[in-house]
């Protein structure tokens, strides 16, 4: 007969210890995840396999900053301490879902650091340092770089005054992401520092005979690059500027036209020939 002394557990049979005794693991099966009312903490609902119990319990974020949170369905483990209160922790692999190819356990070497979810894609850190980024399928990468690319829509007139005209950007459409392109100052401010690719050109729809135009890079209002152009015939004339450039956060930048014609001259509103842009192309220490 089996015993049931509550004071001593141990007095149980072997096969009925588990259910008399608190796990310090159990798995689970995931069945919702959310936020906690308090927003500071994401929760999962799980079927646990060993007690059959379904609880809800806050999932450990492996670091600061860090956001795993395991999808419907997947396996997952839950560790309890003294109180009997448990936390998820993280995900283990079931053989029977490895074997049916409905999991796969990512390749890995001592040392390595594997981050990725229940799909195919992934990012591993090598014990070596070198970092590998595999895509499910035909996933994209999208890294985030601070980019913007700005076209002009409306002809702007460039007066013949011996100054610098700043050219009146006014369309990112979907060119600027990242949210640097101020369209009522006609400027590009970065949020990050680091080595920018700019870039800017126009077209001048009647550029005259033998008369010089200028058009120039500015960050914060200082002049950086400058190119000038000598028009040979009474047609339409293209204006380019670029360079690479270390910049600050909050520096600004923009593109400017010099006009030493005699008259004023006309810059086609046109985004095939007008072009304003800016690319963080790595960090600089």
């Amino acid at each position: 007969m089996t015993k049931r002394q509550s004071q001593n557990p141990y007095t149980t049979e072997p096969a009925e210890v588990a259910n008399v005794l608190p796990q310090q693991f159990q798995r689970g099966r995931v069945l919702d995840v959310g936020n906690s009312d308090e927003g500071n903490f994401h929760y999962a609902t799980v079927k646990l396999y060993q007690s059959g119990g379904q609880e809800t319990f806050p999932v450990l974020s492996p670091a600061y900053g860090d956001v795993a949170i395991p999808t419907e369905g997947s396996d997952v483990i839950v560790l309890f301490n003294d109180n009997e209160s448990g936390i998820v922790i993280g995900q283990w692999y079931a053989a029977d879902r490895i074997v049916n190819g409905n999991r796969e356990i990512p390749d890995f070497v001592a040392g390595d650091r594997v981050i990725g979810n229940d799909t195919d894609s992934i990012v591993k850190i090598h014990n070596d340092g070198a970092i590998t980024i595999s895509t499910e399928g035909s996933k994209p990468v999208d890294i985030d770089v601070q980019s913007a690319l700005v076209d002009l829509t409306q002809d702007q007139t460039i007066p013949n005054e011996g100054v610098y005209t700043k050219i009146q950007f006014d369309s990112a459409e979907e060119g600027d992401v990242n949210n640097l392109f101020d369209p009522t100052t006609h400027d590009i401010t970065v949020n990050y520092g680091g080595l920018y690719h700019i870039y800017g050109s126009v077209e001048i729809e009647s550029a005259g005979q033998n008369n010089l135009y200028d058009i120039a890079i500015f960050l914060n209002d200082s002049i950086i690059k400058r190119r000038s152009v000598q028009s040979t015939v009474n047609n339409r004339m293209s204006l380019e500027v670029r360079t690479d450039k270390r910049l600050e956060p909050n520096d600004t930048v923009d593109i400017r036209v010099q006009n030493n014609s005699g008259k004023d001259r006309i810059v086609a509103g046109n985004p095939t020939t007008a072009e304003f842009s800016i690319n963080r192309t790595g960090r600089v220490n």
